[in-house]
């Protein structure tokens, strides 16, 4: 067996030392390295990925390797600097949205490039929303706790208002109220939604105090602002400055549903959370229907050309094992099943 997974992936040993993992999914494994404390992972390619060490560093990986990296705290040159999430923006572009700022990030060949090399104040994130409603800069307050940013996308500034303090709090759901800023005009999208489950798909301990910040993706020139919560997302149109809203299904005593796009694979899913440990994946079969195409055991970070991502937390500390692993076994056995095999890789 030691020698079959060393011929699966050699790279196990020199980055592992020893570890624990399921014998079937090692084939699937892009990445691990507890010593490298490499915590979330953006896929650009089939072999490049973008990955967050430690909260505050982007690091380009190449087939499981390191091959380049960037100190955003250094960037920024503040000590209270993190990554929030990184979003895939076109070929080889990136948008990273980090607590205080807000910047694009291009992979030229094996290294990160800042599009804006000043790093001028605009960049800040406070910044960028007293501009966007202009708001008096002797209000702050009003900035932190009614206009919470999400991102920007070119001419494009998009995030929800937070009129209420009482709204950070997790136990009370509250679907947004989402917003879309660009030159000088801001787009109301939505107006406040009914609760229709308390359950906001993904409920990370420690993303509750910024609850919309990682809701919503980008794809051929739409912006997708999902409220699980209200059971339904709002498509926006920047070629036309429109905007709709998208049911999901009825939930039918499931938790919540939620929008993927496979960037690679050029494919909408949708995701049925039925408990913490069950998921269903859905691909679109027509205009008006979803076809199931697997269960999984897991929460799915992102689906990336048909594999679903997995990041599997390392007992014992906040990083991870990164796997991709496919839908539906080339169209045999569609139903994914995780057994407690495992197998003990050890350092000769």
């Amino acid at each position: 067996m030691i020698k079959f997974v060393v011929q699966i992936c050699p790279l196990l040993i020199a980055l592992m030392g020893q570890a624990q993992i399921k014998s079937d999914l090692v084939p699937y494994l892009y990445y691990t390295n507890e010593n490298e404390k490499i915590g979330d992972i953006y896929f650009i390619d089939k072999e490049r990925a973008i990955a967050i060490q430690k909260g505050t560093t982007l690091v380009l990986l190449k087939r499981g390797l390191i091959e380049y990296k960037l100190n955003v705290k250094a960037l920024i040159s503040s000590n209270w600097e993190a990554i929030q999430q990184v979003i895939p923006l076109g070929a080889d572009r990136f948008m990273v949205l980090t607590r205080q700022s807000c910047f694009n990030v291009l992979v030229t060949g094996d290294k990160f490039v800042i599009e804006n090399l000043r790093l001028s104040a605009g960049i800040n994130k406070t910044d960028i929303i007293r501009n966007a409603f202009n708001v008096p800069i002797e209000n702050i307050e009003d900035v932190v706790y009614k206009y919470c940013l999400m991102g920007k996308i070119g001419s494009y500034t998009f995030g929800y208002y937070l009129p209420k303090k009482k709204q950070l709090n997790k136990k009370t759901p509250q679907p947004p109220k989402y917003w879309v800023q660009s030159n000088g005009k801001v787009f109301n999208i939505n107006s406040e939604d009914a609760v229709v489950t308390k359950d906001r798909f993904n409920d990370d301990w420690y993303a509750w105090m910024n609850r919309y910040d990682c809701m919503y993706t980008f794809h051929d020139s739409k912006l997708y602002l999902i409220s699980p919560e209200a059971n339904k997302m709002y498509e926006f149109d920047t070629l036309s400055n429109t905007h709709k809203s998208v049911m999901f299904k009825a939930l039918h005593n499931t938790k919540s549903w939620y929008y993927y796009y496979d960037y690679f694979g050029k494919q909408s899913y949708w995701v049925n959370k039925i408990s913490e440990k069950e998921y269903d994946i859905y691909t679109a079969a027509g205009p008006d229907e979803n076809l199931k195409i697997a269960t999984i055991t897991f929460f799915p970070t992102a689906i990336v050309n048909g594999k679903v991502h997995w990041q599997k937390e390392i007992k014992g500390t906040r990083y991870y094992e990164h796997y991709l692993i496919p839908l539906n076994n080339e169209g045999e056995e569609k139903l994914i099943i995780l057994d407690e095999a495992k197998v003990l890789i050890k350092k000769n």
